[in-house]
């Protein structure tokens, strides 16, 4: 009995990198996709409560004559991480941004709906060719 190589790849778990071999983006759900969103804001949440912490913690460190020390190069690192992280949260929202109107996009028109918007796009064209032509009829 032969299986099927679909059926072959999803015996793996999704965490295992053997589950995602010949899987396309249009084979992912689009429920999984969300969740990953969701679980990089998490993530992105926690370094920033990490760094956050780090900066607090050196900026209260008092030198032998009890004034609050200016560290220079702490200072740049975590200018550096803070950059890392807007970059991070940007790419991020844009990402969630995208999947938000495919989903709008995804929920609101049928089947029928979609075809008539092709079908009108077509159209579209071929009478664009024919005005081309000047003669009103496509060569």
């Amino acid at each position: 009995m032969t299986t099927e190589p679909e059926t072959e790849r999803r015996v793996y778990p999704r965490e295992n990198s053997k589950h995602w071999i010949g899987v396309s983006a249009e084979d992912i759900p689009a429920g999984w996709i969300d969740d990953m969103v969701k679980r990089l804001f998490d993530e992105l949440n926690r370094q920033m409560i990490r760094a956050e912490k780090a900066s607090s913690q050196e900026s209260d460190k008092k030198d032998h004559n009890g004034k609050f020390q200016d560290d220079p190069d702490a200072r740049e690192k975590n200018g550096r991480i803070l950059a890392r992280l807007q970059t991070q949260l940007e790419r991020l929202t844009a990402m969630e941004m995208d999947r938000a109107s495919l989903r709008a996009t995804k929920s609101t028109r049928t089947p029928t709906e979609t075809r008539a918007a092709i079908r009108r796009k077509v159209l579209a064209a071929i009478d664009a060719g024919r005005i081309r032509n000047g003669d009103g009829e496509s060569r």
